[in-house]
């Protein structure tokens, strides 16, 4: 009696697994109808499949399954493929508040389901959510960023090559070229082998080397040039690049700061920044006007 009673238990905790997962494999099919919603849904199942998978008996019921866990695979793994692909940097950046709640919610939720190789990609995503959205938070970026190589160090050693990779993209982006180059040496140290991302931290880390030894023998002043040339020749990623490592020398090389030229330069700068930032606003205003006219 008590066997037959504990099987009848088994099959429904299964199935209520099962219809969870199609529920949030139904809602994800639709999302590009109805992203809040389907979001809301997603995260509400998530909470009940939590709660089931906190009990180690029902997890032990359910890992033992195959063709639950199969399930299990096929539903959770497109959405951080969504999520991955649909959510650029400029569309966080330009994202509502409602919208990004909801998807660092669904993250967070999924970052509690057992552990397992995607928990690592979870990670990465929220760090990129973190980093680009309207309130950048920084910390939260980078505390993902170092669970996602904890992880990989202590159980997916594949996956040091993207995570490593991806800090070094952090450090880089907050300007602090040492840290980005250290990473990006240790992505060049492993095996060429399955290694997606030698070449790329090959190519950056001999780039940025090169660019931390100029800092030591070319006047700051330079970079600042450099940076306001790039920018009236409308190669802006040449000129933030230049300008930001004019700000990282200024402060490791402040003495330079007393050359009385320096300050002519730098209003002339600020003065070219401003002017190009008012033209990209008006050009932004403008084709938003003409979207909104063509609806």
């Amino acid at each position: 009696m008590l066997s037959v009673q504990k099987t009848q238990d088994k099959k429904e905790i299964i199935d209520q697994v099962s219809t969870i997962l199609n529920t949030i494999n139904k809602n994800f099919k639709k999302i590009q109808l109805d992203e809040i919603g389907c979001l809301n849904t997603i995260a509400t199942h998530l909470e009940r499949l939590i709660f089931l998978l906190k009990s180690k008996s029902h997890l032990k019921e359910i890992s033992a399954d195959t063709k639950l866990m199969d399930e299990y695979d096929q539903c959770l793994y497109p959405i951080m493929d969504h999520i991955h692909s649909n959510y650029t940097e400029s569309e966080i950046r330009l994202m509502d508040c409602e919208k990004l709640h909801y998807i660092i919610q669904v993250l967070d939720l999924l970052i509690q389901l057992p552990p397992s190789k995607i928990t690592i990609d979870y990670h990465l995503l929220r760090a990129r959510i973190y980093f680009f959205a309207w309130f950048e938070d920084v910390e939260k970026s980078l505390k993902d960023l170092n669970y996602a190589i904890k992880k990989a160090n202590t159980s997916w050693p594949r996956r040091r090559y993207d995570t490593y990779y991806m800090r070094a993209n952090f450090y880089k982006n907050t300007h602090d070229y040492d840290k980005a180059l250290s990473d990006l040496k240790i992505v060049c140290s492993f095996p060429v082998e399955d290694n997606d991302y030698f070449t790329a931290a090959q190519t950056e880390y001999t780039y940025l080397k090169k660019k931390m030894a100029e800092l030591k023998t070319i006047p700051l002043i330079d970079f600042l040039k450099e940076s306001r040339n790039s920018l009236q020749k409308n190669e802006v990623l040449s000129a933030i690049q230049n300008f930001s490592f004019f700000l990282y020398g200024v402060e490791k090389y402040k003495p330079q700061l007393s050359d009385p030229k320096f300050k002519k330069e730098l209003d002339a700068a600020k003065k070219d920044f401003k002017k190009y930032t008012k033209v990209l606003l008006d050009q932004l205003k403008i084709e938003n006007d003409e979207s909104k006219n063509s609806e």
